[in-house]
């Protein structure tokens, strides 16, 4: 991947779409602010009518690739998209996201500075419909795996990006029980098992709207899909439930040490919390 900055990465961005053009304008704005010299994108559509295939025909100079056709959900976009990616360091945006400025820079300089990287992430805005700022999210500095086994951590796909090679030894985003929902979850549990070397950026690298019309906010059975992937991650990680029982309340302190400060410690994680994590009680 190279060590100098001179060199920077090939930074590859997955978005995925449907019926999302007004996101998705400003999604594509956001990376075309970025002036990133070696970037990728790649916008996979699931057919929509709003005026998506117009959009990016007139992005030409922006979208590397693009495809518009059917698809089986978010997460086979996802893996799609992926597959035709040729970058060193991958990341999806979704249309409701949009990048910081120069946030890829500060992404590709952090890879180039340290090629021995599996992945780098930082924090995230929370924004409404009209760009003004709701809230500010931070990621703890945990290390991926210890984040999502003990402290049920969900990394942000917009202020997240690793290499191609863990991607490999990743796998596919998991198109059968997360075909719609909770890829992101899965995901991410997933990848954390596989990162050996990680960076914290200390910065807000991304900004996510906040509108009723995201999926997130009508899933049926979400409590259940989040149990299955943390059972799964658990029998993955060799990860039983007496060490869940023992590493999380150490894990949820810093957790939310790491995302809100002093003040986050004074909400301990409860009983109920913990065997809730370790799979014991729904």
């Amino acid at each position: 991947m190279g060590s100098a900055l001179g060199f920077l990465p090939k930074i590859s961005i997955i978005i995925p779409s449907f019926n999302q053009a007004l996101f998705l304008t400003k999604a594509l704005d956001s990376l075309a602010q970025q002036e990133y010299p070696h970037l990728e994108v790649i916008v996979v559509d699931g057919a929509s009518t709003d005026g998506t295939v117009e959009l990016l025909k007139a992005r030409a100079d922006l979208v590397t690739h693009w495809v518009s056709k059917p698809d089986a959900g978010q997460t086979n976009a996802l893996n799609k998209g992926f597959a035709l990616a040729s970058g060193q360091i991958f990341s999806w945006l979704n249309c409701d996201e949009r990048y910081r400025p120069r946030a890829l820079h500060l992404v590709g300089e952090t890879f180039a500075q340290h090629p021995e990287l599996d992945m780098v992430f930082g924090h995230r805005i929370v924004v409404d419909t009209g760009g003004r700022e709701i809230k500010r999210m931070k990621t703890p500095a945990l290390h991926p795996r210890n984040y999502a086994l003990f402290a049920s951590g969900l990394l942000f796909s917009d202020a997240t990006f690793w290499t191609a090679e863990l991607h490999r030894r990743t796998g596919q985003l998991d198109e059968v029980n997360c075909r719609r929902y909770a890829m992101d979850v899965d995901w991410f549990a997933r990848l954390g098992l596989q990162v050996k070397k990680w960076q914290l950026l200390d910065a807000y690298l991304s900004e996510f709207t906040e509108h009723e019309q995201r999926v997130s906010h009508n899933v049926p059975k979400m409590a259940e899909i989040t149990r299955h992937i943390r059972r799964r991650v658990m029998l993955l990680a060799g990860v039983g439930p007496l060490r869940v029982i023992l590493y999380s309340p150490l894990y949820f302190i810093l957790s939310r040490y790491g995302r809100f400060g002093w003040r986050g410690l004074l909400k301990p994680p409860r009983p109920t919390t913990i065997f809730r994590f370790a799979g014991l009680i729904k």
